[in-house]
């Protein structure tokens, strides 16, 4: 694959490395996915047939387990409707205090689904300070607007 073949795809993995440095590793996959995925202009078309994802159901769910296609990209368009909802609903400055607070865990040298639970309690946590509301309440209301 060339740059000029996919940017976007170099764009992807490049957001990964800025989002990864700037939360010492510390976002479940969701969110690493979301960010990129978002930020990178690589939109996910929008598919009525596509189950939606909810918040919960990605944190429960080990991206590097999927194999069918669709599910996989379930998860990428779950995953940046929720970040999109984020921003949207609070802020880019909310999104941006959630990745502050990740980075104030020590960095994992870990990836993937060796660090998603811990990641995912760690996320619940940040979420929880900068948006008062836990996980069960910020799922309900992406749920409510997908």
């Amino acid at each position: 694959m060339s740059i000029e073949a996919n940017p976007q795809s170099l764009a992807h993995e490049l957001i990964h490395k800025v989002t990864i440095k700037e939360t010492n590793n510390n976002m479940p996959y969701w969110l690493a996915e979301g960010l990129a995925t978002h930020f990178s202009g690589n939109q996910i078309s929008k598919s009525p047939a596509r189950v939606k994802m909810s918040i919960i159901e990605m944190q429960n769910t080990d991206l590097e387990k999927l194999t069918a296609m669709k599910d996989i990209l379930s998860y990428y368009e779950s995953a940046q409707e929720a970040v999109e909802f984020i921003i949207n609903t609070y802020g880019r400055e909310a999104l941006d205090e959630i990745m502050v607070e990740l980075s104030q865990y020590p960095f994992e040298d870990k990836t993937g689904s060796e660090v998603h639970r811990k990641n995912t309690e760690i996320f619940n946590i940040a979420a929880e300070k900068v948006l008062n509301k836990n996980t069960n309440e910020l799922d309900l209301e992406f749920v409510s607007e997908k």
